[in-house]
């Protein structure tokens, strides 16, 4: 189901109808069902589009120059079918992205865990030879229609291959049941979905999907990448902290902390303050953070930098942001119960004795330079900036029910949205101040995001419920309605792409960007916003 049409004084929206994927296939190597057959891009939306081969060998500079950007490849017992090291150069400096795969027999799956885990050091062994990543993920195929009295055999096969290289590193190709039941039993990361023995459903977990067999003459298949990651290395290599949505945190309409995407989906168990949003950071040295209001009242950090609850009380309503910092670690914002300003993280903890507007939420970004800069709606209803790009009353109001977003820019410098008194969107800063003339939803919060070289993209609930973005990368009515009330979240992609979560009318998750849209039918508790790292 999609957001809800929204009905205006000017217009009806109709909403498109897309699913998040992404795509990789091999020219001739997967059977599917019918050569003839496939998913046309148009279901799909944009995206990246690649190709997957096995006995062929398409020139690297021909994908590149017909739009293909990324190739899956073989890994077997079968030297003729299989990537080289030599090859894999080749379509790297073409600029075309790999992704490594293994198959043998397509039924071997059905051979249980020993032949997972030796299928699984063979694989390991060649992706390495081939200049591989020991991080990157490597796809075992599932080249068949499993049927339900098999899966336990497929189940023991895929233990099998994590016993060697980690359910990390673990991904699936088949058909909807097994990608799906796979991913449910947590036995893989990564899933490369095709269409063939799918009967029109797709898993929105898997990052890939192969869409059409039997191009370029009949010697490869179509596939499209829709996820940041989804296994690719060599060209653009994987993305990184701060270059792609990898990992989304919200509170579930359970009134727990979620995290969902290619870090893996996890209920946290930990109870969020009814009304309250997370927040989530990339880290340098990999992995995530996330900050939240904890039921009792307390601020939280949970990920892979640790858990803590911190003992510090926040303000009723309101939400925390969190950053990673230059050299590691992270630091967080957040209204304290007695309204003041607090920074706490490795950076040090600070009570800024700076009064906030009760309820509201502070932004925090780590600068490239080092150090931090704050952005919140002070008591007087003004935009303050405060950290290591120096402390600033902007002497804007700002709407009394809203709260501001910063990102940074390159060389230490900053931009800022915001919903001003009027209710019109604002940005400010290091890339110029301007009033868009763009009404959003009264009590709304915008998201910005920095695409590099100096430019950004804003996402923000219009007066109209719909989603819209903003920016260098482009303006856009998404014709995606959400919650009223609640407050979207964006993502830089790199190269000028961007990603932006939100809480549609529905309630679900949904994702839309230059990467896809997708509705990832997980229920949010009504009114809060995701966040995206």
């Amino acid at each position: 189901m999609h957001p809800a049409m929204m009905t205006s004084t000017r217009s009806v929206f109709a909403i498109a109808s897309l699913a998040l994927a992404s795509i990789a296939l091999g020219c001739g190597g997967h059977d599917g069902e019918s050569a003839s057959q496939g998913v046309s891009s148009d279901e799909l939306g944009a995206g990246r589009y690649g190709v997957d081969y096995s006995f062929a060998r398409p020139s690297p500079a021909t994908l590149r120059a017909n739009g293909y950007t990324f190739a899956v490849r073989y890994l077997s017992y079968e030297p003729a079918k299989n990537l080289s090291r030599g090859e894999a150069q080749a379509l790297i400096a073409a600029g075309i992205d790999v992704v490594s795969n293994w198959e043998e027999g397509a039924s071997d799956a059905l051979k249980g865990f020993a032949r997972g885990a030796s299928d699984a050091s063979e694989a390991a062994r060649q992706a390495a030879e081939d200049g591989a990543p020991a991080s990157r993920p490597i796809y075992f195929s599932v080249d068949f229609d499993v049927q339900p009295s098999q899966l336990a055999a497929v189940e023991a096969y895929f233990e099998g291959v994590a016993s060697v290289i980690g359910v990390a590193r673990t991904g699936v190709y088949g058909g909807y049941y097994v990608v799906s039941q796979l991913f449910d039993a947590g036995r893989i990361k990564y899933g490369w979905q095709t269409y063939a023995w799918s009967r029109g459903k797709w898993d929105p977990r898997a990052q890939a999907r192969q869409i059409q067999n039997s191009i370029l003459g009949g010697t490869c298949d179509k596939d499209q990448a829709i996820a940041a990651d989804f296994g690719q290395w060599g060209s653009g290599g994987a993305p990184s902290g701060g270059k792609g949505v990898a990992e989304i945190a919200f509170q579930a309409n359970t009134s727990s902390l979620w995290t969902v995407g290619n870090a893996g989906n996890k209920d946290w168990g930990l109870g969020m303050m009814p009304g309250t949003s997370p927040s989530i950071a990339a880290l340098e040295g990999g992995g995530f953070e996330v900050a939240f209001q904890a039921n009792t009242g307390d601020l939280w950090t949970v990920g892979d930098a640790g858990n803590t609850n911190w003992h510090l009380g926040m303000m009723a309503g309101s939400s925390p942001a969190i950053t990673g910092l230059k050299g590691g670690g992270f630091e967080v914002a957040f209204q304290a119960n007695t309204t003041n300003l607090w920074t706490v993280g490795n950076a040090g903890n600070k009570d800024w004795a700076l009064g906030m507007m009760k309820g509201t939420s502070p932004s925090i970004t780590g600068l490239d330079t080092g150090g931090f800069e704050v952005a919140f709606q002070a008591n007087t209803t003004n935009l303050w900036t405060v950290g290591d790009a120096g402390n600033q009353d902007w002497q804007l109001g700002m709407h009394s029910a809203s709260s501001p977003s910063i990102t940074a820019l390159a060389g230490g410098k900053f931009q800022v949205a915001f919903e001003a008194n009027t209710t019109n969107l604002w940005t400010v800063g290091d890339a110029g101040n301007r009033d868009w003339q763009l009404g959003m939803y009264a009590g709304t919060s915008p998201s910005i995001a920095a695409l590099g070289g100096g430019s950004f993209q804003v996402a923000f609930q219009a007066n109209t419920t719909s989603l819209w973005t903003v920016g260098d990368g482009g303006d856009k009515d998404w014709g995606l309605g959400m919650m009223p009330g609640s407050s979207p979240s964006i993502s830089s992609l790199g190269g000028g792409g961007f990603h932006a979560t939100f809480e549609a009318n529905t309630t679900s998750l949904w994702s839309a960007g230059t990467d896809g849209v997708t509705d990832m039918q997980l229920g949010m508790m009504k009114g809060t916003g995701p966040s995206g790292s």
